[in-house]
This record gives structure tokens, C-alpha cells and sequence, in this order.
């Protein structure tokens, strides 16, 4: 996940990276790697003498980052030395493109197979540096903001988990009415399809299975799509394919608002695309 969303050149943005990880997450029952824990900053990598948080590291650009296709990235402010000083955590918070990069990475955990795990400050896009091993402190007056950045990466949060584990959120957009294997979040599974990775954008498909579907081969009938776009572009109107539906809901945009939420996108039953028979337009920012 962080050098694709921290590489400031999309010609150098490896999608196939992203698309093995997130199959591999993805093993099925039994495996010894089902139910790894997935996330995109940690006590270990997101030090100030490491990576660094996500955002700051969006921040500085590329000083640090693979200047040549198949060259390795590795840990940014560590490898710079002085050259690349830790920047300051109210000039990253100013800077919207990197708060919204890191919110990417925010989608790319929470909808991913796995185990979703955020280190403490990231739920309010704290980018203050800390220094290994010694992990983050709390900053309270971000943690309890009730508006700008920090109240609204809160609520991000607040939404993708409820998403994710069938809360308000999850039942009004999945229409999920109980606790039974036929209603759980879609993004609680093992399902996934990546169906596309082109052009910086990538789009996947999760599902859960119910319990007894290896036998009957009956799925859950309730699909979550994700479409991250990576890219600095912006799509008017993004052609994508999409199973048989009348419509879809759109349950969260991390450039959106609240509002937003549970709009309908419409299907086009009349052109197939990328293996489905059906399609939609998106608008991707």
C-alpha cells in the first residue's frame, strides 16, 4: 500500500502489487495466513526515523521514493537522513492532497480481507513525528476536535468500520436486518474478485460466504464494490462492469460528503465490461 499511495509519479504506481496482496489476504478456510492483520501504518514503520505516518510522508514527495521502474522504496526519512527533515505535523495537516492520500490507505485497510489494524493517532490523521520504539502519544485536543480535519478523519472512521461490521451504517446501505450468516457486511468475508487495475484505478468486489456454502453452493447475496482511484487525474464519468444489478448504492466517497450516502448509481443492462454484463459511470476524484 505505501508506495502506491506515497510515489508522487502515477507511472511508477505498481497496481499489481496491490492486487497480490489483496488476493493473498484472501486464502480460504483452513489456511494458515486466513485472517492476517492488515494495515498501512504501525509502531514499527510509522516512526519519524522510518516511514514516517503516511500523510507527512505524502507531504515531502518524492525525495525518498523509487526514481526508476523495479527499484525498491524503502524507509523514507531513515534513508534521507537530514536531507529530508521530519516536516512539520500543522504544514501536513494543511496540505488536503496528503490527508486525502492517507485516506485511500484508509479504504485499502478497512475493505481489504484480513484483520484491519490502525495505529493510535491515525483514526484523526495525526502526522506528529515519534521516534522508535517508543510508539505515538495521544493528542487529546485532536482526539476530542469537534470540527476540521481531525473531526472529519474521525467520522471516516466511524463510517468504514460500521461498514465494515454490519453497524447502522452497514444495514442501511447492505439492507441487513439480522445477525443470521445470509446478513452479515459483505466486507466482513474472504470474497474478493479484483476485476480491475488499469490507469491508476483499481476495483474489487467483496462478499461473505455463508457457513454451510461450500455445500450448497449458495453465496451471500449482498456485494460491496470498491474503486480506489490512485491516480492525480480526475474521471468525469469512469466506465466500469459490474454483475447483474438494477442499480447500486454509494455508501461512502472519501472526496464526498455525508450526504452522499445511499445515493443510487445507476446500471447500464445494455454494455458489458471487464467480464460483466452489466456497467455504471462513476465519477472519480
Amino acid at each position: 500500500i505505501y508506495d502506491a499511495l506515497v510515489h508522487p509519479l502515477d507511472e511508477f504506481r505498481d497496481l499489481n502489487r496491490l492486487v497480490k496482496g489483496l488476493i493473498g489476504l484472501s486464502p480460504g478456510r483452513g489456511h494458515s495466513l486466513r485472517g492476517r492483520v492488515v494495515f498501512m501504518e504501525s509502531h514499527d514503520t510509522a516512526a519519524s526515523d522510518r516511514y514516517g505516518r503516511v500523510a507527512a510522508a505524502v507531504h515531502n514527495g518524492g525525495s525518498f521514493m523509487p526514481k526508476q521502474a523495479g527499484e525498491q522504496g524503502g524507509d523514507a526519512f531513515q534513508k534521507a537522513g537530514e536531507a529530508l527533515p521530519y516536516p512539520d505535523a500543522s504544514a501536513v495537516e494543511a496540505n488536503i492532497f496528503a490527508a486525502r492520500r492517507a485516506a485511500l490507505g484508509l479504504v485499502l485497510v478497512m475493505t481489504a480481507p484480513g484483520v484491519p489494524m490502525l495505529l493510535q493517532g491515525q483514526e484523526v490523521c495525526d502526522s506528529r513525528p515519534f521516534k522508535w520504539p517508543q510508539g505515538p502519544g495521544m493528542d487529546w485536543e485532536r482526539a476530542e476536535a469537534t470540527h476540521g480535519q481531525p473531526a472529519e478523519w474521525r467520522q471516516l472512521c466511524r463510517d468504514l468500520i460500521s461498514l465494515r461490521s454490519g453497524g447502522a451504517a452497514g444495514r442501511e446501505v447492505f439492507g441487513l436486518h439480522d445477525a443470521s450468516p445470509g446478513s452479515l457486511s459483505p466486507l466482513q468475508g474472504d470474497g474478493v474478485h479484483v476485476f480491475h487495475a488499469h490507469d491508476g484505478v483499481l476495483a474489487y468486489l467483496r462478499w461473505t460466504e455463508a457457513e454451510d456454502s461450500r455445500k450448497t453452493g449458495i453465496l451471500q447475496p449482498c456485494l460491496a464494490l470498491v474503486i480506489v482511484n490512485l491516480t492525480h487525474r480526475l474521471f468525469e464519468s469512469y466506465h466500469l462492469g459490474v454483475p447483474p444489478s438494477r442499480s447500486w448504492k454509494l455508501a461512502l466517497s472519501t472526496a464526498g460528503s455525508a450526504t452522499t450516502c445511499c445515493t443510487e448509481v445507476q446500471v447500464s443492462q445494455m454494455r458489458s465490461a471487464h467480464g460483466f454484463p452489466c456497467s455504471i459511470h462513476v465519477a472519480l476524484q
